[in-house]
Parts: C-alpha cells; structure tokens; sequence
C-alpha cells in the first residue's frame, strides 16, 4: 500500500491521486480540459475553488496539477507554483512575486536580486 498523506495531497504521487479520487470526476474533467486548452491557446485562465474546510480544495489542486504535469503536450509550457497554505509572510504584492520567484529561481542569489529589484518597481 503506498502513502496517503491525509491533510497534503501535494505530497502523494499523482498515480495515488488518481487512485484515491472517487468524487467530482465530471468537474475535475471540464477543469482539465479548460486549464489544457487555456495553457495550448495561451489564454490566461483563473480558476477558483471554493468550499468548506476538508471539503478536498487542495486534493482537486494536486490532482490537476498532476494532470497537467503529465500532459505531453502541454507539460514544458507553463509552471506551476506551489506557495504555503498558510503563507502569513506575504502581505503585499511585492511578496508574493517574490515568494513566486523564490520557488521558480533554484539560484538564491538570483531570486534575492530579482526581489530587490521589485522592491523598487513596485
């Protein structure tokens, strides 16, 4: 039997996601197929999920993410960015490009100096 993280979804393998999916099959579908149309036709798309605690917000998050990062077709045209769920240290613009930069930059010194550069754009 392989790991079911129960409260991070992000941590399980997209196989163990498919597995473990057994609701909202029909919009998990229409929200794949829109992002992978969104992504192929370079249309800016916003999706967002709202509901009640534990009603599966971030386990619907991996599975698309999952979805897309295996879609040959697709897969080397975007990059998906995931910050904390509780991300209390960003309260304003400039911090979450940072944070965002942060997580797509693997070099420090590189995200460090593209930040301060924001710091002073914005």
């Amino acid at each position: 039997m392989s790991f079911i993280a129960s409260y991070s979804p992000s941590l399980m393998s997209g196989e163990r996601l498919e597995e473990l999916f057994v609701a909202r099959k029909p919009l998990a579908d229409h929200l794949t197929n829109v992002l992978s149309r969104s992504i192929i036709n370079d249309v800016d798309m916003r999706i967002l999920l709202v509901g009640q605690r534990g009603g599966g917000k971030t386990f619907m998050a991996s599975l698309l993410a999952h979805r897309l990062r295996v879609n040959e077709a697709i897969k080397d045209k975007f990059t998906i960015v995931r910050l904390a769920e509780d991300a209390y240290a960003i309260n304003t613009l400039t911090d979450l490009l940072a944070n965002i930069l942060k997580m797509v930059i693997n070099d420090a010194e590189e995200a460090a100096g593209y930040s301060e550069r924001l710091q002073k754009v914005i």
